[in-house]
């Protein structure tokens, strides 16, 4: 068994309206199959910022956050800087709680509070050491289809691989 923990900034990316980012956080463990190939399961949560909206002269605030588990299959590499390359199929409970202090009804088309199906890939950038621990930079991305958009996450991390 092998993991990786990772920690960094993740955005929601999308139109102007999309928040700043933040905190990513990712866990994973994975398990040889054959040669090159390994598979394990990954957690990953995001908090994605905050965005101001307003409809009908109603100010109110939109908090973004992301979770999701993915079943991910790695590619490794022995040689060049990409260490490994991971994807698979996930769930994501992709969120954006409204906040407000009065007329909440006007804004509640807004909020999202959707669990659905994902996409998740992963590249590591890390240097192979013969101790099995490494620091290295981890780049994702997860794709969730909601009903109305589709959320696209991305994130760079500092990850630790072991």
């Amino acid at each position: 068994m092998r993991g990786q923990v990772a920690f960094g900034y993740s955005r929601l990316a999308g139109g102007a309206e999309s928040p700043a980012g933040s905190i990513g956080l990712l866990a994973s463990v994975d398990h040889p199959m054959v040669g090159v190939w390994r598979i394990g399961p990954a957690v990953s949560f995001s908090l994605l910022g905050s965005t101001q909206i307003e409809r009908d002269g109603v100010p109110g605030g939109l908090d973004h956050s992301m979770l999701d588990g993915a079943l991910l299959v790695h590619r490794t590499f022995a040689r060049g800087p990409l260490a490994r390359l991971s994807f698979g199929p996930g769930l994501a409970s992709a969120r954006a709680e409204l906040q407000v202090a009065g007329g909440g009804a006007t804004l509640s088309s807004e909020a999202v509070g959707e669990v659905r199906p994902c996409a998740a890939i992963e590249a590591l950038f890390a240097p192979r050491t013969k101790s099995g621990v490494s620091v290295g930079a981890a780049l994702g991305a997860r794709f969730v289809p909601l009903e109305d958009r589709t959320w696209s996450v991305w994130s760079a991390r500092l990850a630790i691989s072991y």
